[in-house]
C-alpha cells in the first residue's frame, strides 16, 4: 500500500483493519462506514456467493467471528464479498493489489480441496492426488506458495485428450497438472468476484449459483413474452479462437495488478502436449485450453463484451426488442422477429473480437 492510500483505495476493503469496523479511538466514524459499506452490498443487483463454499454462512455472520475461528472457506468467501462489493460500487475501479492473495496458506488450502473435488485425470507429471497426499499436501503447497511469492512459478505443459461429442465428433481437452489447476484455482477464486460484478444477467455458463436450468427458464419466459423468433448462434471454436491480446485489454479493465496478468498470460501461453510432442508455447497468440480452471472465467469475460452490446439500452439489439440468453459460447438471440441486419451486427462485432459464427450451426 502506497503512503497516504487507506485500505479502502488498495484492494477494494480487502484489508479493512479492526478499527474500521469498531470505529477508530472507539468512536461510531468507523463502525457508520463499516455498516454503510455492507448495507450497499445487500442493495447490489446480484449477492456474490461462490458455489462451492458451502461451510461459509451469511456474510453478516462470518463478520461477527474472529479470523482464529473462521475456516478457510470462511476466510475466502469473506475476501470475495470484500472484492464482489467493492466492484459493485465501482464500476471503473481497477484493482492493483491482488498479487498477494495467492500464496496465503488458508487460500491455497481451500484451492486445493476445490480442485480435488473436481477430480480430474493426471497431467503431463503423471501425478495424482493419492501422490501429493503420500508426500503431504502441506508441503506440496508451501512449495507452490514459495514459488508463488517469489515469481518463480512456472507452468507445466497441459496434456490434450480428446473427448466424444454428442453429434459424434470430438473436442480437444487440456488436462493441466494438479499443481496448475491448484494455482489456476486460487487466481480463480480471487478475480472471479471482481468480473461478476459487472457480468450481465442473461449469462449463465460456469457462474456461481447459476445453471443451464436457469438459462432454460429465461428463454421459457421470452416465448412467453411473444419472443419466439430465435437465433440459434453456435461460435467456431470459440475457447481455441480467443485473441490473447484482446483478451488482456479485457481484463485490465479491471485489474492494473501487472504480476496477476503474467500470471494468466503463462497459462495461455503454456505449450500443450499431444502424442509425445509440444506445441504452441510462447508463440501461441489465441486459445485457451478447455480443462483449465480458470478458462471458463475468461472465456465469460471476453465475451461479456458481447453480453453489454446486445443488452445495451442505445444499440440496435435492444431498440428491436431482442433478447440474449447465453451459456458460455452457446447462446440465443430472441425477439418477435430477428431481422438480417441484427444478424449481421452480430457478425461484424465477433469479427471484431477475432472470433467468427459457425454458419453451417447458426439458424433461425
Amino acid at each position: 500500500m502506497q503512503e497516504g492510500q487507506t485500505a479502502a483505495e488498495g484492494v477494494g476493503y480487502a484489508h479493512i483493519s479492526d478499527d474500521l469496523r469498531k470505529g477508530k479511538n472507539g468512536s461510531s466514524e468507523g463502525a457508520l462506514l463499516y455498516i454503510k459499506f455492507f448495507n450497499n452490498r445487500q442493495q447490489s443487483e446480484l449477492i456474490f456467493k461462490n458455489h462451492q463454499s458451502d461451510e461459509a454462512s451469511s456474510q453478516g455472520e462470518l463478520f461477527k467471528k474472529g479470523k482464529r475461528s473462521m475456516t478457510g472457506a470462511e476466510r475466502v468467501s469473506q475476501l470475495q464479498e470484500k472484492l464482489y462489493c467493492k466492484a459493485k460500487q465501482e464500476r471503473e475501479f481497477k484493482f492493483y493489489i491482488l498479487y498477494d492473495k495467492l500464496y496465503i496458506p488458508y487460500m491455497l488450502e481451500e484451492a486445493y480441496k476445490r480442485v480435488k473435488r473436481n477430480n480430474g485425470s493426471q497431467g503431463v507429471d503423471k501425478q495424482d492426488f493419492s501422490d501429493i497426499e503420500k508426500l503431504g499436501v502441506k508441503e506440496f503447497l508451501q512449495e507452490l506458495g514459495e514459488d508463488l511469492r517469489k515469481k518463480t512459478y512456472q507452468p507445466s505443459a497441459v496434456k490434450r485428450v480428446w473427448i466424444e461429442k454428442a453429434n459424434g465428433g470430438k473436442r480437444p481437452l487440456g488436462v493441466p497438472t494438479i499443481r496448475d489447476r491448484t494455482a489456476q484455482m486460487v487466481c480463480k477464486m480471487i478475480i472471479e468476484p471482481i468480473f461478476e460484478a459487472d457480468f450481465e444477467e442473461s449469462s449463465y455458463g460456469f457462474r456461481p449459483q447459476r445453471s443451464s436450468k436457469d438459462a432454460m427458464k429465461a428463454i421459457k419466459t421470452h416465448l412467453q413474452n411473444g419472443k419466439t423468433e430465435v437465433l440459434d448462434a453456435d461460435l467456431s471454436a470459440y475457447f481455441d479462437t480467443i485473441p490473447h491480446d484482446k483478451l488482456e485489454k479485457v481484463l485490465k479493465q479491471r485489474i492494473s495488478d501487472p504480476r496477476i496478468l503474467h500470471l494468466i498470460n503463462l497459462w495461455l501461453k503454456s505449450p500443450v502436449y499431444e502424442d509425445g510432442e509440444y506445441k504452441g508455447g510462447k508463440k501461441q497468440k489465441t486459445g485457451t485450453p478447455q480443462g483449465g480452471v480458470i478458462s471458463p472465467l475468461l472465456a465469460n469475460i471476453y465475451m461479456h463484451l458481447v453480453d453489454k452490446i446486445v443488452n445495451d439500452s442505445k444499440k440496435l439489439f435492444y431498440q428491436m426488442g431482442i433478447k440474449m440468453v447465453r451459456y458460455a459460447d452457446d447462446f440465443v438471440l430472441m425477439g418477435s422477429s430477428i431481422p438480417q441486419q441484427a444478424v449481421d451486427r452480430l457478425g461484424n462485432i465477433l469479427e471484431r473480437m477475432g472470433l467468427k459464427l459457425n454458419e453451417s450451426k447458426t439458424r433461425l
